[in-house]
């Protein structure tokens, strides 16, 4: 296990000038190797300039291992053909993710990877600072192909917990939720210009939190804070605080989100599920903190929840959040 108890994120997003296996084009997918796990993307039918926009996770050891990227067309009556292959390795990623960067400005290009004879890079890959996350954009050349090159941007998901405490959490984990702070609506009042507003999650031991939001009742989150879950049952509390500099931050209402209509679609077979289909709708009640109607939906691969939460214990406000489940290799 790395020093930085985690896994990585692997949004794959796009390829750009495959190779043709076929007289319409090709019908390509990736698939990654590390170790002894192995992920792969959806099908793209009939494109060498495919478009996936989905993220494959694998659990990572060592950051100095290199993960393997292979190509194929998928093919119904023989084997599926190779479109070529790449390795790229996180070391770079990891040595930022280590620094434990903050009050840093969005967008901020915090490392640059030039491509070199001992790597795949297509092109420069910066390491940038994006909305409280460190994440790494890379273009990979394809070897073994007489064209193509693929897309793909990498994020460090870290797991609440020191590394002697996480041994425990993995042993009866079941996934891990991200849970996308989008944005508050109409909150409270704390102070005559208005409020400091900031986000606590909690769920067990593990308590994260959002970045603090000056002079606003509306303000705008956008930031992803990822809990282990190895009791899918319980619920995760939410509440919003008044930063205060001088005195205790004042409670500005709080919330439950059930994960347990998330858990129930979990198991289905999204292979025939067209992309943005609502799988589910969950409508406000008396047991559960819903403004309006929650979708869950098959989005970019993945299983994901829209939530708008109603705050408790409060005069008024709501919050925005996403949910979407990810997946641990090896775990069911």
């Amino acid at each position: 296990m790395s020093d930085l108890p985690g896994v990585l994120s692997v949004r794959v997003l796009r390829g750009v000038n495959l190779v043709s296996r076929d007289a319409t084009g090709s019908d390509p997918y990736v698939v990654l190797h590390l170790d002894n796990q192995k992920v792969k993307t959806s099908v793209i039918k009939k494109t060498v300039n495919p478009v996936w926009n989905e993220d494959l996770t694998l659990a990572v050891k060592d950051p100095a291992t290199p993960i393997k990227l292979e190509v194929f067309d998928k093919d119904t009556f023989s084997k599926d053909d190779r479109m070529g292959d790449a390795e790229f390795d996180i070391e770079a990623l990891m040595q930022i993710v280590k620094m434990d960067l903050e009050d840093i400005s969005s967008g901020t290009v915090v490392r640059t990877v030039r491509p070199g004879r001992q790597c795949c890079l297509a092109d420069e890959s910066h390491i940038i600072w994006e909305n409280g996350q460190i994440v790494q954009d890379m273009l990979l050349k394809l070897r073994n192909v007489e064209t193509g090159v693929v897309h793909l941007q990498l994020k460090w998901v870290h797991i609440p917990g020191t590394k002697q405490q996480l041994i425990p959490i993995m042993d009866g984990l079941v996934g891990l939720l991200k849970v996308r702070v989008v944005r508050g609506i109409n909150l409270a009042y704390r102070d005559a210009r208005g409020s400091d507003p900031y986000v606590v999650l909690r769920l067990g031991k593990q308590k994260l939190k959002t970045s603090v939001k000056k002079r606003s009742v509306n303000p705008i989150w956008h930031e992803e804070l990822t809990l282990s879950i190895t009791n899918p049952t319980a619920p995760i509390k939410l509440e919003v605080f008044d930063k205060d500099t001088f005195s205790r931050d004042d409670p500005m209402g709080d919330a439950e989100i059930d994960l347990e209509p998330l858990m129930e679609v979990l198991n289905m077979d999204p292979e025939n599920i067209r992309n943005g289909t609502v799988i589910r709708t969950i409508r406000p009640c008396n047991q559960n903190c819903l403004a309006d109607e929650s979708h869950l939906c098959w989005r970019n691969g993945k299983f994901v929840q829209d939530i708008i939460l109603r705050l408790r214990n409060v005069e008024s406000g709501e919050l925005q959040i996403q949910l979407q489940w990810v997946k641990i290799p090896g775990k069911h």
